[in-house]
């Protein structure tokens, strides 16, 4: 009897020291220091390929978040991320954007749109030109050529280095320097595509602008529509052309020779597209073609866009070949035709 109660105690003895171990088992949280496959798949938190730890993991190949349910967050990161381009330079991604191509991959790209340091950014309304004058002399500008006084003084002619394609202001902030007489504000008027003319308004006292300061900024389309005018072709004309703004209203080629009509000059960007769009209406004859090209002669050579009018309103892209050019609008040899084409437009696409 004595032997098993001594045999009793020991199996409760056993089993309480059991229960303990598997208690202070039970209280064990943390993962294992280390990521798979050294931290055991069994304790949970371990199983390959996250660690709940604060040891850094690193895996070799791809890693697809959330296959099974796209509709879902896939990812949540609370804290920075990081995005590294394996084929960029280290510390050449700076102020750039991330842009994906037609699968979703994406890439660090350098933002479109204009120039940062120059407060040049794309959209409606944005600056094309600004100046700082002082002195008689520009202390700081933007696509400015020059500045120059008239009229005795009271005039100040800015002129661009790149003419404005498209109607824009100008506001300016100029502080005089007569103390005595009654100073009022300063405008700019007499504007054109290649300068405007920064003045005094009328009042008692005012001094010469050439005596103040000036801060000027000149505020356009972004995108601005290229074509400002037509003129009949210099080497090849049609029989007769009529034009008005971006509008051809009537254009004329009886004889069936070569003819053609040529917009202003322009100076576009090779490595970007453009989008040409035109309401056309012929009358008889042929339809014209649709050309970028290298001269004013009204057949010139093509520099990217070569394209046949359709009847009604329509667009065409294209992306030049060359940066100067003029559009076309033109009939080939032995061809007779009578159209007009209104609202002539081409914008970067």
């Amino acid at each position: 009897m004595k032997s098993k109660i001594i045999a009793s105690t020991l199996l409760v003895i056993g089993f309480l020291a059991g229960a303990s171990a598997l208690s202070a088992l039970a209280d064990w949280t943390a993962a294992p220091a280390g990521g798979p496959p050294g931290c055991p798949s069994t304790v949970e938190g371990c199983n390959a390929p996250i660690n709940v730890g604060t040891t850094e993991q690193r895996k070799s190949g791809p890693l697809v978040v959330n296959f099974n349910s796209i509709g879902d967050i896939g990812l949540t990161v609370l804290g920075k991320l990081k995005i590294i381009d394996a084929g960029a330079v280290a510390g050449t991604n700076n102020g750039k954007v991330l842009t994906s191509d037609a699968n979703g991959v994406g890439t660090w790209q350098t933002p479109s749109g204009g120039t940062e340091g120059n407060n040049i950014s794309s959209g409606p309304g944005v600056a094309k030109a600004w100046i700082t004058w002082s002195n008689r002399s520009i202390l700081a500008s933007y696509n400015i050529l020059s500045a120059s006084i008239e009229n005795s003084g009271y005039d100040l002619r800015v002129t661009f280095v790149t003419p404005m394609t498209s109607g824009y202001i100008v506001i300016c902030n100029t502080t005089l320097n007569n103390t005595t007489g009654t100073e009022a504000q300063t405008f700019a008027w007499s504007r054109t595509n290649t300068s405007f003319i920064v003045r005094n308004s009328f009042a008692s006292g005012a001094d010469p602008i050439h005596n103040g300061n000036v801060d000027c900024v000149v505020f356009a389309d972004a995108n601005p529509n290229r074509v400002i005018s037509f003129s009949n072709g210099s080497t090849y004309p049609y029989n007769t052309l009529s034009s008005s703004g971006n509008s051809i209203t009537s254009a004329i080629e009886t004889s069936a020779n070569i003819g053609g009509a040529a917009s202003n000059a322009m100076t576009l960007d090779t490595a970007k597209t453009y989008r040409v769009t035109y309401t056309y209406t012929p009358s008889s004859g042929s339809s014209p073609s649709i050309r970028f090209v290298s001269t004013a002669n009204g057949r010139s050579t093509i520099q990217g866009l070569n394209s046949t009018a359709l009847s009604g309103t329509n667009s065409v892209t294209f992306t030049p070949t060359s940066s100067n050019g003029y559009l076309e609008i033109s009939v080939g040899n032995g061809v007779s035709t009578s159209f007009n084409m209104s609202n002539v437009i081409l914008q970067e696409w």
